[in-house]
């Protein structure tokens, strides 16, 4: 959105969905000694605002940004014949929040010179839950299952302010 010559408004805007399903035989022969199973699933979303701006010797930018991410994935392999079978499933989910500014300066007279200043605020939430379970006496059949998570670690909690200074010079236009 252009507000004037010199303020607009810009959306970056962003999906993904992956669903994937894979049978793999593992150990390339035609009995059933190890073969995997796996369902994977994503969905991802992001939105960015940025505010851009000049006001002749500065140009700037201020935006804010969202990300999230859902994944599961289910997986089971076989060994020896069915005899034995191993779960592995994982939910994970991600989301990230961000503030950030930019602000350019070109010095009067000196228009080879940009003098650059600029902070981005950052956090972040990161979950995993998984099934796992080793069944050893089979189960008869060769198939997902999906009872929900039996381990649940601590979800990890991130933050981070960064910095920015520089200054650009250039020999020709």
């Amino acid at each position: 959105w252009k507000f004037s010559d010199r303020l607009s408004l810009k959306s970056i805007t962003g999906y993904r969905e992956i669903d994937s399903r894979d049978i793999t035989d593992l150990d390339g022969t035609d009995t059933s000694f190890y073969e995997s199973l796996r369902d994977y699933t994503s969905e991802e979303f992001s939105q960015e605002l940025q505010l851009v701006g000049s006001t002749g010797q500065l140009d700037y930018v201020l935006g804010l940004y969202h990300f999230e991410d859902e994944v599961t994935a289910l997986r089971v392999q076989q060994f020896s014949n069915a005899t034995f079978h191993r779960y592995g499933n994982a939910y994970l989910e991600n989301e990230n929040q961000a503030a950030f500014g930019q602000v350019d300066y070109t010095p009067a007279g000196h228009e080879s010179l940009t003098l650059s200043v600029g902070a981005r605020w950052t956090t972040e939430k990161k979950s995993m839950q998984r099934f796992l379970q080793s069944l050893f006496s089979g189960t008869g059949s060769f198939a997902l299952v999906d009872p929900g998570p039996n381990l649940t670690p601590p979800e990890l909690d991130f933050s981070n302010t960064s910095l920015m200074f520089s200054a650009a010079y250039r020999v020709s236009d």
